[in-house]
């Protein structure tokens, strides 16, 4: 009786220190070098973002044992894995993420965020982003809750319309979008499709503007770092984060090409708390001169990839065969 009666003294107490504390979530890379602002979910929903040690603490009350912990990070590739109870007793847990796949690590731990960001400047020039009056064609293709889609699309950006004066402020601005769906297409899906298409372009060109020409507009500093090069030495990874913004931490990874001396593609990850979505983007970078007396060109896509998961429904967008033309429409 004495030995149940320790028993369960023992677990009250060891439950009461548990919620006293936090849980230590810590993030490195391959050669235990700390991967900043990495995006931690909990059963799939975002729940934290590492600083810039690559650590969090997370409430222990939001932890249990049977609970899969899972760390995001662009540049990296994601890892998962089950609390468990070695977890709930040393309170602590590591992930360590691979590079993607054809990328030597750069080891300068020392550089600080204004050289990388000097580097990156020094190897791109300026650019600015897709903010002007054009049209965009693209073939696509969309799955939403099993539910699938394909065809193609039109849109028009016009920045000096009167009535898009209100969406200006948030991204790529465009009229209704005009959309063609194939024989066999699912329309239920035609409104998220819409959503999607908005979305997908106005993250896009957000991570653009910031790390473009005009990204004195913003307000937030991004943190730079090289996260590292090809194999061949040709191309140069740049990673650029945004620790919180309103409700969302965004990271991009921008490729260089230093034969070039462009950007080739980017990756962006973004993590929105207030809808518990991981946000995916990639896309392949064009430079196109709005007009003819343009001095500095505009990033646009050529070929873009919209994903996200939640724990209830997985979204998939693919625009292939991006034509975007300038345009001297005025509205």
């Amino acid at each position: 009786m004495k030995r149940f009666i320790f028993t369960i003294i023992f677990a009250i107490a060891t439950i009461g220190s548990a919620i006293g504390q936090n849980f230590r979530v810590r993030v490195v890379n391959q050669l235990q070098m700390p991967i900043s602002y990495a995006v931690i979910t909990i059963e799939g929903a975002p729940r934290a973002v590492t600083d810039i040690d690559g650590v969090v603490e997370i409430d222990f009350r939001r932890i249990r044992p049977e609970y899969r912990l899972a760390a995001h990070a662009a540049g990296y590739r994601s890892a998962e894995r089950e609390v468990g109870q070695e977890g709930m007793t040393s309170g602590s847990i590591e992930f360590v993420l691979p590079m993607i796949e054809g990328v030597v690590a750069d080891t300068d731990v020392d550089r600080t965020s204004d050289q990388a960001r000097a580097l990156f400047e020094a190897a791109v020039g300026e650019s600015t982003a897709m903010d002007f009056n054009c049209t965009l064609t693209s073939a696509f293709s969309f799955e939403y809750m099993k539910h699938k889609a394909s065809g193609e699309l039109t849109v028009e950006n016009l920045v000096d319309s009167k009535e898009l004066e209100y969406f200006r402020e948030k991204g790529w601005c465009h009229l209704p979008i005009d959309i063609r769906m194939n024989e066999g297409s699912s329309q239920s899906v035609i409104h998220k499709l819409d959503e999607s298409i908005h979305y997908a372009l106005s993250e896009l060109n957000f991570a653009i503007a910031a790390i473009g020409h005009n990204r004195h507009f913003y307000k937030y500093r991004p943190d730079y770092s090289l996260l590292g090069q090809s194999t061949d030495g040709t191309k140069q990874y740049y990673r650029v984060s945004f620790p919180m913004l309103a409700t969302k931490a965004t990271q991009i990874v921008a490729t260089v090409d230093l034969t070039l001396h462009q950007l080739t593609s980017i990756d962006i990850l973004i993590n929105d708390r207030n809808t518990s979505i991981i946000k995916h983007i990639t896309s392949d970078l064009q430079y196109i001169y709005p007009t003819k007396k343009s001095k500095i060109p505009a990033l646009c896509p050529t070929a873009l990839r919209y994903t996200y998961h939640t724990r209830y429904a997985d979204l998939m967008l693919q625009m292939s065969n991006v034509v975007i033309s300038p345009s001297d429409k005025k509205r």
